[in-house]
């Protein structure tokens, strides 16, 4: 009901009328990865949250409905506006009412808001050569964006360390906000993720799933559930391991992609295989090795002989 007042059409009829709430969340919606990304990217753009539910229809499916796990963004686009229209304000006010002011998150961001009342503020940066450089230089007042129910809350570490244990060891009143219940379900798999074979090999992994927002696999035997964070210049991990009330956070602002792997990998050792020798530079080069071989695979065949 509340996808269809969002007035969410899909370019199959059929979609459309059997979309429900927990579809937008567990990237199953048959729309190819990162399928209308360029309504999102780069910003600044003209396009609005209502341009983007318009564009849905004029996307071609992927593949089937519900029949695999293909990561999307614009639909996490449209849960944010249902959830606007189910709490009767905008996603940025919804934020702050329902999440940030509750949990005690003081610094997180969303929405617009000035940057010299919320202190030091880390910025992207790009590589050039041996340098990092900024991506751009945030302003006295950082703007709303459209992405931002897919990607567009800035944190800083002590209020992400907050957001963790709130998962890990909930308080009364947090379970007060949000219950053993729906926690339970934000975090069991609702839809499969094949296990890649650099997974298998480095973390022994048999299983892998999207719940509501969250990742989770089974690392050396134990359940992990985490996501990471993506944006130009900005890479975040955030790793919870439930059964022994642990995990870690950690943000680069900085083009990082491997460099995240590395950390993450080797972080989560520390819990689920403290005895595992392999370190920053085995993993770098293993990441190394894994690129030069599928750029070869890929390379097109030599026909000039």
């Amino acid at each position: 009901e509340w996808v269809s007042r969002s007035a969410t059409r899909m370019h199959d009829p059929w979609v459309t009328k059997n979309m429900r709430v927990a579809d937008l969340l567990t990237h199953s919606s048959g729309l190819p990865e990162g399928g209308g990304d360029l309504m999102l990217w780069p910003e600044p753009n003209a396009f609005t949250r209502a341009d983007i539910i318009h564009g849905l229809r004029y996307i071609k499916p992927g593949y089937s409905f519900r029949s695999k796990y293909q990561y999307d963004n614009l639909l996490y686009v449209v849960a944010g506006e249902v959830a606007a229209a189910a709490g009767g304000a905008p996603y940025e006010t919804l934020m702050h009412r329902e999440v940030f002011q509750p949990l005690g998150l003081d610094r997180c961001q969303v929405g617009q808001w000035n940057r010299d009342a919320v202190g030091d503020v880390a910025e992207p940066h790009y590589h050039e050569g041996s340098r990092n450089i900024p991506m751009r230089e945030d302003g006295a007042v950082i703007p709303a964006i459209t992405s931002a129910p897919a990607g567009g809350i800035r944190c800083d570490l002590d209020d992400m360390l907050v957001w963790a244990r709130n998962w890990l060891a909930p308080t009364p009143a947090q379970l007060q906000w949000l219950s053993a219940r729906q926690r339970h379900v934000l975090q069991s798999p609702h839809m499969l993720i094949p296990v890649s074979g650099q997974r298998r090999t480095w973390d022994h992994s048999h299983i892998m799933a999207y719940g509501y927002g969250w990742r989770m696999t089974d690392v050396d035997g134990s359940w992990t559930v985490w996501h990471t964070g993506t944006l130009g210049g900005m890479y975040s991990e955030l790793m919870l391991l439930p059964d022994r009330q642990s995990g870690f956070v950690f943000m680069i602002n900085g083009e990082a992609d491997d460099a995240r792997t590395v950390l993450g990998e080797v972080l989560v050792k520390h819990f689920t295989a403290p005895g595992d020798t392999h370190g920053v530079a085995w993993y770098a080069e293993a990441l190394e090795r894994a690129d030069k071989q599928a750029t070869a695979r890929a390379a097109a065949p030599d026909t000039s002989a």
